[in-house]
């Protein structure tokens, strides 16, 4: 993707300027030609490194959370939309309940294969929360590797369960 005007670095890293630009140039042409009312944060340009490390958070929160109780009955722009988000809300439910999980295995002691499998998953949600402002389009491109965080948090209830930390984790098989 060429790089566009509104990609502002305040540094230059060579290695990563132009996949990174491409990036963020990719989101804006999004935020500028693509009014839905699954967008969300468009006012989040982020035009430099800086903005891009400061959204993080942010972006775990979307990434990870999204689509919010508020999405769940708002009014949807595409046919059947609404029942779509219906069922996104259900299944978001769920899985709020499941990533409790995910706090119980960090406390009771995440192997290094689980804490790679964590990274890589949240890793690869990011990547598409900072190139798609639309809940939609997150929501089905973040699936495999919400599976795998899905997956983590339910060791994470298998070990409370069990009373074991992850040494006795195949005790969790029954």
């Amino acid at each position: 993707a060429p790089v566009c005007q509104t990609w502002k670095p305040e540094f230059r890293i060579p290695v990563l300027d132009r996949p990174v630009a491409s990036l963020f140039c990719y989101r804006h042409s999004f935020i500028q030609y693509h009014q839905a009312n699954g967008n969300i944060d468009t006012q989040h340009w982020l035009t430099n490194y800086t903005e891009a490390l400061a959204y993080l958070p942010r972006a775990l929160q979307v990434g990870v959370l999204s689509p919010f109780p508020v999405h769940w009955t708002a009014d949807a722009s595409s046919p059947g939309g609404q029942l779509k988000r219906l069922s996104a809300g259900m299944e978001m439910m769920v899985f709020y309940v499941a990533l409790v999980g995910l706090v119980f295995l960090l406390i009771r002691g995440i192997s290094v294969a689980e804490m790679g499998l964590l990274a890589i998953s949240l890793a690869c949600i990011v990547f598409y929360v900072y190139t798609s402002p639309n809940i939609g389009a997150i929501y089905r491109y973040r699936w495999p590797f919400m599976l795998l965080l899905f997956i983590l948090a339910l060791a994470g209830w298998c070990r409370l369960f069990s009373g074991v930390g992850h040494q006795g984790g195949a005790q969790c098989k029954r």
